[in-house]
């Protein structure tokens, strides 16, 4: 199954959640690994575009498309 990913965003936390983070960064897509206080699977981790506490931020951090592109900056 495809689909285009260049328009999504992915949030997760936990292992299971490892083949939707490389679909999404596979396709284009942006990958933010949350931490709401319960921990973060690794794999996660190392594959998000960035890591975020708390999931209420990573919202905020779509909704506002400078502090996304601030984040992203490298």
């Amino acid at each position: 199954m495809h689909f285009d990913a260049s328009h999504v965003a992915a949030l997760g936390n936990g292992h299971n959640d490892r083949l939707l983070f490389e679909a999404v960064r596979t396709g284009g897509g942006l990958c933010i690994a949350v931490e709401n206080g319960e921990g973060c699977a690794v794999d996660l981790v190392i594959h998000a575009h960035v890591f975020i506490h708390a999931a209420a931020k990573a919202l905020n951090l779509l909704l506002n498309p400078d502090l996304c592109a601030a984040a992203l900056r490298y």
